[in-house]
């Protein structure tokens, strides 16, 4: 079965800003169509719910867009971040790079480039020092003399941000901060005066769901982030949504997708819901047709990618059963990811 969308689909696989706007023909080559895919974004409702919060944190434009400008609070005159939160792999980094980069007025940088949102990721177990003396690194500022203590390097790190123009500041998997119980106070209070002062900064954390309740024990810092929640897919409207997307992306590659109405089930069994990892499934699995080259994706594309990924054999969500009766055979056995 080929598969069909109507022309309002088309808006849940926008371009990548970085990449080519149409879609690869026949004859381009496997590798190609597979990587221009994965350079698309899907759309989805969480979109919506981060746009709301960064409005709440960031001024608008005179056409109505999102600025760079960091909206300032009452009398204190400060500023106020947003915190994303999801399981690993949920989708957590796309949904804020790709809707930063949908306002043309905020550019994303890791501090190569001119921009003034910088994106970090902060590394595994680090260091609140650490994490000021790497900000300062990537954006270029040089050495940065060992005897400095933690504060003085992050008087240093906002004074650097103010410098560069820069006026949002994303910390990703910054989780990794608030590992160290000696320093779970210090850092909650530079995250609260990083939205404080002359040169404060929007702020956008992102996380693990557990981050949340570690900063809730500093009620000055928790106060001033909004919140976001990214759960596993639910809904049916989600469920409906995905299949759109699998459609859309067979059709974009010149692929026949698999007569199983039952799809998406098997991908939200085999990922617990997590869009990030399905369309990273879905990706692997499209990979795997393409390089067959017979112009048909098949359950068994989704299984042989779903072992190597997981290293599970016996009975999984993929087999060929009808997908009622394999999940019964599942669901009997406690089979889980």
């Amino acid at each position: 079965m080929r598969a069909s969308l109507n022309p309002e689909q088309l808006h849940q696989l926008p371009e990548s800003p970085a990449g080519p706007s149409s879609a690869p023909s026949l004859a381009s080559s496997s590798a190609e169509r597979l990587a221009w895919l994965r350079a698309r974004y899907m759309k989805n409702p969480r979109d919506e719910m981060f746009e709301d919060a960064m409005r709440e944190i960031l001024e608008s434009d005179a056409s109505g867009g999102l600025s760079a400008r960091p909206q300032r609070n009452g009398l204190v005159n400060e500023t106020r971040g947003v915190l994303v939160l999801g399981a690993p792999r949920i989708g957590k980094t796309a949904l804020i790079r790709r809707n930063l980069r949908h306002h043309t007025a905020i550019t994303v940088t890791d501090g190569k480039e001119p921009g003034n949102a910088l994106y970090f990721r902060v590394s595994a177990s680090p260091t609140l020092k650490g994490v000021a003396t790497d900000i300062l690194r990537v954006t270029g500022y040089g050495q940065v003399h060992a005897r400095l203590r933690s504060s003085q390097i992050w008087d240093m790190v906002v004074s650097r941000l103010a410098t560069l123009g820069i006026t949002i500041l994303w910390l990703d998997e910054a989780h990794h901060m608030l590992e160290l119980p000696k320093e779970r106070t210090d850092v909650l209070r530079r995250l609260k005066t990083l939205m404080q002062g002359d040169n404060a900064v929007a702020l956008i954390v992102s996380g693990v769901p557990g981050l949340a309740e570690k900063i809730q024990a500093d009620e000055e810092t928790s106060e001033r982030l909004f919140r976001i929640q990214l759960k596993p897919m639910q809904t049916e409207r989600e469920r409906g949504e995905f299949r759109s997307f699998i459609g859309q992306c067979c059709r974009l590659v010149h692929l026949e997708i698999p007569e199983d109405e039952y799809l998406v089930e098997r991908l939200v069994s085999a990922t617990n819901g997590s869009l990030g990892r399905a369309i990273e499934c879905t990706h692997s699995a499209i990979g795997r047709a393409l390089q067959r080259k017979d112009g048909h994706l098949t359950l068994e594309d989704f299984q042989r990618g779903f072992a190597l990924k997981t290293g599970l054999t016996g009975d999984g969500p993929f087999d060929p059963e009808p997908w009622p009766v394999l999940k019964d055979i599942l669901d009997r056995k406690g089979w889980s990811v």
